[in-house]
Order: structure tokens, then sequence, then C-alpha cells
């Protein structure tokens, strides 16, 4: 079975893991409101309060943008005993299944779903080692970075900004999934759609 990039950005993109602490205020309007200076994965996706949600995913090459949608869904299961959620994303008729610790958030396993010939096929793939179970104890953090006002296919928002080395979340605290998240240095853009 073969995998293009986007399908594999978009696995490493959906599925980055994380930590938290800390707390600060910003304001926004006449509004001031408490912020986490740090955040995790687990609070910038909350999975309890989300069942569906779809990104505007726009990847930036050299020859120009591609343009593609991620439609993601969310459930609780157990697996091995344990309480996870499993994430099922697709785009370009390919669908990745992460199931995630439901305290860590860590990968503990993944897998490519293709439909052929009216059957889904599962293969089996390694979680990404930084966001896996068998990673370090020491999570990515977070740090909160200001706010911004952000326009995306949902919607405007007054958003704020966390960041880590390599991705940054714009997180609005009515909305369960981040509004837009940007990760690889500028090269991969998500824009929240919609959800429920």
């Amino acid at each position: 079975m073969k995998f293009t990039v986007m399908s594999i950005m978009i696995i490493i993109l959906v599925g980055g893991l994380v930590l938290v602490v800390g707390c600060k205020t910003t304001k926004t309007g006449t509004t001031v409101i408490p912020v986490d200076t740090e955040k995790t994965y687990g609070e910038l996706y909350r999975f309890s309060d989300v069942s569906t949600y779809s990104y505007r995913l726009t990847t930036k090459l050299a020859d120009g943008d591609v343009n593609t949608t991620v439609e993601s869904s969310v459930k609780s299961e157990t697996l091995y005993g344990a309480s996870v959620w499993v994430q099922d994303s697709t785009s370009n008729g390919v669908t990745t299944r992460i199931w995630l610790d439901a305290t860590k958030f860590s990968c503990l396993k993944m897998a490519f779903i293709q439909r052929v010939q009216d059957t889904d096929r599962l293969t089996s793939v390694s979680c990404p080692l930084e966001n896996s179970a068998q990673a370090s104890a020491v999570a990515v953090k977070y740090i909160y970075a200001g706010s911004e006002k952000v326009t995306v296919p949902l919607g405007t928002f007054d958003a704020l900004k966390y960041a880590s080395a390599d991705s940054t979340y714009w997180y609005v605290t009515t909305i369960p999934v981040p509004v837009k998240a940007v990760s690889n240095y500028g090269v991969t853009i998500m824009e929240l759609a919609s959800y429920s």
C-alpha cells in the first residue's frame, strides 16, 4: 500500500502529544480571562466535548499550495484493559486511526485503513516515536504566546496562541478543538471548518 507525503504529514500533525501548568490573564475586547501559561494536547483537543471535526489543510510546497480536507471523529473505547480515545482522520481516501491513552494522550497503537473492493483493510504502523507510549516521560509543552484574531472557514475568533518548538495552536475556550494549527515551520496549516 502506498501512502503519500500528505498522508504522513496529516498523521504527524493530527497526532501531536503533550503536558500542563501555570496561569495568567489576557484581555479580549473588554473581558479579562485566565490563561494557562502551558497547555497539553489533551487540553487543546478536549475529546470528551467533541465527536466530529474537520480541518482545511494547506501544505505549502515549492510548486504551489496543496489543499485538502481532513475529516476526524473521536470516540472512547477500551484497549488492553485501559481507557483510550480512538481518533479516525480521513483525507484523500485514507483513514488514519490512532488509539490514544485517555489520560496521557500518548499513542498506543496506530493504523491506516483503506477501502479496497468494499472491504476495509487495516495496516498497523508504528506510532511516531515522539508521540508514543515508549517515548520519554517528558512531554512537549505548548507555551502561551499571546492572543490573536484568526479567520478560519468556521469564522473569525479572538484566540489564545500556544506554541512548541515545531508547532503552534490557536485555541478558543468555547471550542473543543483548536481553531488553527501550524506545523513544520509553516509548511502545514490546519484551519477548523466544522465540529460537533
